[in-house]
């Protein structure tokens, strides 16, 4: 079964344990700390050394009542601003000046280990598999690790507009939770599934919609969505096709985020140099079709407004 919703995409999911193929570069961070949200502390380094890791998924699914339907990654309000890693982006020649690739090429970078760029939005569609309602308990970020900023290609294609949020999370905290949303540029305070559930039923799939804030490191995890079966308590890992959600901050921060880092995290990604820099023009020429222009990385950095 799959969604489509706008210009973002949908993969079919399964669960259980997903060992990462090739490697990501981690960063020596801090032990971590039980925290639902976080705090800007000073780093050793405005480059932090990263080291070759092939991460696997430290939990299993216990249950499998849940269908996750579908999932969809973009950055906030449902922007295609993403990166495409060196090691694959040869496999998208389409990405370069020129008319839009279609919107399944999108989704199969992400397949393959693309990263959102800036802070990630997520829509799952949950549905009953088992004809009898299931009631979710709670969803956090599991799996949670640091990895080097990406080198590659950017590319942004802008926004789409987005629904309503359900839930926020921190990808900046140790442990993040789900957390009730609150106006732009609030932190959340108030853990969601503290006051609510969600009822999941043959006739009632559950559209969720989630914002992560990510303003500091790049980070890879899965989720865990835990529920509430005829009296039992089960737990299903959620994972994307492409075995992990991958996220990177924006190199330049924007004003809500600029409170959120140190002086070493701005010069970490002040310092950051994509190889190309893509980006969807949106004057209409004319005919309805909307380019994709080119910048150079150099003059992206530079243009900066907040540093």
């Amino acid at each position: 079964m799959r969604y489509m919703r706008g210009r973002g995409w949908a993969a079919v999911l399964g669960t259980g344990p997903f060992l990462l193929a090739g490697c990501a570069n981690s960063a020596t961070l801090p032990a971590p700390r039980e925290s639902s949200s976080s705090t800007a502390t000073a780093t050793p380094a405005s480059s932090s050394p990263c080291q070759d890791a092939d991460y696997t998924s430290e939990q299993r699914s216990t249950g499998t009542a849940l269908k996750v339907a579908s999932v969809t990654e973009t950055a906030q309000d449902g922007s295609q601003d993403f990166v495409l890693p060196r090691p694959i982006r040869d496999n998208f020649p389409e990405y370069a000046p020129g008319p839009m690739p279609e919107d399944d090429r999108y989704m199969q970078a992400f397949e393959q280990g693309a990263f959102v760029y800036g802070h990630p939005m997520i829509t799952l569609v949950l549905e009953d598999a088992v004809a009898t309602p299931v009631t979710v308990t709670d969803i956090r970020v599991i799996d949670l690790h640091t990895v080097c900023l990406p080198q590659g290609t950017l590319v942004q294609l802008g926004a789409e507009g987005g629904d309503e949020v359900k839930l926020a999370f921190d990808l900046d905290a140790d442990r993040p939770v789900a957390m009730t949303p609150v106006g732009e540029g609030e932190a959340p305070y108030e853990p969601y599934f503290e006051n609510n559930k969600l009822t999941v039923s043959v006739d009632d799939p559950a559209w969720l919609i989630s914002n992560f804030d990510l303003s500091r490191y790049a980070r890879i995890f899965h989720l865990r969505v835990t529920y509430v079966l005829d009296g039992k308590v089960f737990q299903q890992v959620i994972e994307p096709e492409g075995g992990w959600f991958r996220a990177m901050p924006a190199t330049c921060p924007d004003t809500n985020d600029l409170s959120k880092i140190t002086e070493d995290d701005s010069a970490r990604l002040a310092a950051h140099r994509f190889d190309e820099v893509l980006r969807l023009d949106h004057h209409d020429p004319g005919d309805g079709i909307l380019p994709i222009q080119q910048i150079d990385p150099q003059t992206f950095s530079e243009n900066c407004l907040t540093r």
